[in-house]
């Protein structure tokens, strides 16, 4: 993990990642843990039962625990929003997905980090063939940390914005693929392997 969130990012984000592979984790035709999870999530009226069900169930590190604890959930939280108000949306948002689920679609969750934005939400989109959660935030104010290494499986075509974003060009969550004429092809990039090539 890391403090570094550059404003209009998209990531699967670690947490992500664990949550997704447990509630998607099947033993024949059946998700094997979604029931486990989904009952253990509604018990989970704070934040603190929630990082306990993430160490417990999905496998999440006391660091990527520590993180959300630091940054998402404290009152004030990363950007100056009430965390017990922002777990509170989460909860309802990731419960609402799974509900959507069923026993039947499999979930692929993301946080998007939304420039001009105030306030927190969850999005669930369904489909015939998924359901997808966008995890909606402000920007945190960025840090010293880290760059994000690992390609990820999610790319970003946007205009050029200026004329060192060539082939190769990285910042600290993205690296540009390719450029034809004023239009970059981005690759995104994760801290730890979110299924990237």
């Amino acid at each position: 993990m890391g403090d570094i969130v550059t404003p209009g990012a998209i990531s699967k984000g670690a947490i992500h990642q664990k949550v997704d592979a447990l509630v998607n984790e099947r033993n024949g035709e059946h998700f094997a843990k979604r029931a486990a999870f989904l009952d253990g999530l509604r018990r989970a009226a704070t934040s603190e039962a929630y990082l306990t069900l993430l160490h417990d169930q999905a496998g999440s590190s006391n660091d990527e625990v520590n993180y959300l604890r630091l940054k998402f959930y404290p009152n004030p939280n990363a950007w100056r929003a009430d965390g017990r108000l922002i777990y509170s949306l989460m909860r309802a948002g990731l419960i609402k997905a799974l509900e959507e689920c069923g026993s039947t679609l499999p979930l692929d969750s993301y946080w998007l980090v939304a420039p001009g934005i105030k306030k927190a939400e969850t999005i669930v989109c369904k489909s015939a063939n998924q359901v997808t959660r966008i995890f909606v935030t402000p920007p945190i104010p960025m840090g010293q940390g880290p760059r994000r290494t690992h390609d990820a499986n999610m790319w970003v075509v946007a205009a050029q914005a200026k004329a060192s974003e060539k082939k190769g060009f990285a910042s600290r969550d993205a690296i540009v693929q390719s450029v034809q004429g004023k239009v970059v092809t981005w690759r995104r990039r994760e801290f730890g392997n979110a299924g990237g090539g």
